[in-house]
């Protein structure tokens, strides 16, 4: 009982139906894979919801949970804000590099890029100075001082700000965790 013998498509065309259900079995079972792990995530990404709500039984571990929500409001401002920023950088760079360099030929390609870069990633910097050596400096300057620089300082301003609120509310008097054990 070893593997079955190979046979030549070619020479056998009868074997074509069985060959072409076991290509779109493998297709389903790929799609299944897929599924699966997107489920996983949205599970794991619920769990981590959850998990914030669980940490609210003290007073000064809700502060955490607290600082989120009071900053979500600002948040979805500034999600809005960095969106249009990225939109904007993504059609200039496909529009002065587009014709050159591969990561900036199409407009969504563009935009991955510039995302990359707002988290301190160039990788087509070098392509970028190829093409055009002094745009590509002016670019890539103006994406790390507003994208990186600027408005990373602001979504630390927003979460800092909305969690010194939350201290502020809550009484000095309040047990630490450590002293309610």
């Amino acid at each position: 009982p070893g593997a079955l013998p190979t046979r030549d498509i070619r020479q056998h065309p009868e074997d074509f139906p069985q060959v072409l259900d076991t290509v779109y079995w493998v297709e389903a079972m790929a799609l299944q894979a897929d599924v699966l792990v997107s489920l996983s995530g949205i599970v794991l990404f619920c769990h981590t919801i959850r998990m914030f709500e669980v940490v609210r039984f003290h007073a000064t571990m809700a502060m955490l949970t607290d600082s989120l929500a009071r900053a979500m409001n600002m948040l979805a401002h500034f999600a809005v804000f960095y969106i249009g920023c990225v939109a904007l950088f993504g059609v200039i760079g496909h529009a002065i590099f587009g014709h050159a360099v591969d990561a900036y030929a199409t407009l969504a390609s563009s935009m991955y890029e510039v995302v990359k870069m707002s988290l301190d990633i160039f990788d087509s910097l070098d392509s970028m100075s190829g093409a055009h050596p002094v745009l590509a400096f002016v670019f890539h300057m103006a994406c790390a001082v507003l994208l990186l620089l600027l408005l990373f300082n602001v979504l630390l301003a927003i979460v800092m700000d909305a969690f010194s609120n939350t201290v502020a509310n809550v009484a000095s008097t309040s047990p630490t965790l450590l002293s309610s054990f």
